[in-house]
């Protein structure tokens, strides 16, 4: 019933004021049904006079004892000056509507509440105002509603343009959808780069065949949520590790439809991790790693050298007659020598290549990635040719040269005992025959 228009059942250029006073005073039923209706009617000549109203605006206006037919807002006002503000307002809002010429629509505050009001003029046969048609509906809680969902906008937008985790959604190719505003903020990228392009060429290479196994399985194995570290590069070059959450969302009817990523930077957890992890494999003196990082981390390199299909060279060394250079010159000049082994050794390989002390002057280098066993031989030459040059100790040079045993993944050991017990034996053979010599562990290995 709210939504009918009384006034659409007449034509308002074919009725004089008089004959729609009289009409409104003697149907009852039409009486009745404009004050059913819940939004505000009023009716004015075209002078400004009220004609009709409904009981709403009545009891709005406090006027339900008086005769407000044919009085203007003005004279309302000097009745009611409580509301003199209220009916200036349809005054000059009447105005308006008037030398528009049609319909207008505004917001007006009656008592702390907001109504949205529709100003519609007619005209009569000679172009004269004839009546103004007012109709007001109350949208108190729309505001409110409006003016909630505003500030949640407002905060949820702060929240997302200063928030350091990245939210990115994609589809079941990995394409992305959607990237929040810290996307661009923190890795530099517009979103306009992204949409609709793959997310995998920004995943570290090391990471991004995890993260498309994660997006399949997620797609293909209904599987809800997931998590996964990766690293990925900013538009600068640099890498941020983020820790990924990724929850698939299906449609109403099950089906899938998107990927939801959220992504936390852990660049300063894993940084400590490193640390801890460098503390716990670290050599106070030099270094190097230590027996532990050997113990726990080389079962990997095999394996990684299986998968690869390549070989790992093992240089077992130590610095002959170390024991004699530490008895007659000190410990500290000792210590002093196993610094620079170190650096001399580290100056003969690939910075990726581990050096692990295994105690006192012993080490091992740990040669990876190597095409096939033979191209372990001229470095591990160069190498000891390295170690039997001087040695400058606080001012004083001394000769100290080396012993190096060599054994070769998997050819010469297939386990971890095996290998670095064979590199342990060619050492033992490279110090019966002279020292200051490199030895194989298999002497074919030379031919």
């Amino acid at each position: 019933m709210s939504n009918m228009n009384p006034f659409s059942l007449f034509d308002s250029k074919a009725i004089l004021t008089e004959d729609l006073l009289n009409l409104f005073e003697n149907e009852k039923q039409l009486r009745f049904l404009i004050d059913m209706i819940q939004e505000f009617i009023v009716v004015k000549d075209g002078f400004g006079r009220w004609l009709v109203t409904n009981l709403k605006v009545l009891e709005a206006y406090e006027i339900e004892e008086i005769d407000y037919r044919g009085k203007t807002d003005l004279e309302l006002a000097e009745l009611k000056p409580k509301f003199r503000e209220s009916f200036e307002f349809n005054m000059s809002t009447d105005e308006h509507a008037w030398k528009k010429g049609s319909a207008i629509k505004i917001e007006k505050t009656i008592m702390g509440e907001v109504w949205e009001v529709i100003k519609t003029p007619f005209f009569d046969d000679f172009g004269e105002r004839h009546h103004l048609v007012i109709v007001s509906r109350n949208i108190t809680e729309r505001k409110k509603a409006e003016a909630k969902l505003q500030e949640s906008e407002r905060k949820y937008r702060l929240i997302a343009e200063n928030m350091k985790d990245i939210i990115i959604t994609v589809n079941e190719k990995g394409n992305v959808q959607y990237t929040s505003p810290s996307f661009e903020h923190i890795l530099g990228y517009s979103a306009e780069e992204f949409i609709g392009k793959p997310l995998l060429p920004i995943i570290h290479t090391d990471d991004a065949r995890r993260m498309k196994q994660m997006i399949e399985d997620i797609v293909d194995s209904n599987i809800l949520k997931n998590k996964i570290e990766c690293r990925v590069q900013k538009a600068d070059g640099e890498y941020i590790w983020y820790e990924s959450v990724c929850s698939g969302v299906n449609k109403d009817n099950g089906v899938f439809d998107h990927i939801i990523i959220s992504a936390r930077d852990i660049t300063d957890r894993k940084n400590n991790e490193s640390y801890l992890e460098k503390l716990a494999y670290q050599d106070a003196l030099t270094g190097v790693y230590n027996r532990r990082y050997l113990m726990e981390k080389l079962p990997n390199i095999l394996v990684d050298s299986e998968i690869n299909g390549t070989k790992v060279g093992f240089i077992y060394l130590d610095i002959d007659s170390f024991k004699d250079i530490n008895d007659t010159m000190g410990h500290e000049k000792g210590d002093q020598l196993l610094i620079q082994f170190v650096r001399r050794v580290q100056s003969n390989l690939r910075f990726t290549d581990p050096i692990v002390r295994i105690g006192g002057d012993e080490f091992i280098a740990i040669v990876l990635n190597l095409p096939s066993d033979h191209y372990i031989i001229p470095i591990a030459d160069m190498l000891c040719d390295s170690l039997k040059k001087p040695w400058l100790l606080n001012g004083q040079t001394i000769e100290a040269s080396s012993s190096l045993g060599v054994a070769v993944y998997p050819k010469d050991g297939d386990s971890v005992p095996s290998i670095l017990s064979n590199a342990d034996k060619a050492l033992y053979k490279a110090k019966l025959k002279g020292k200051s010599r490199v030895e194989f562990y298999k002497d074919e290995l030379k031919k």
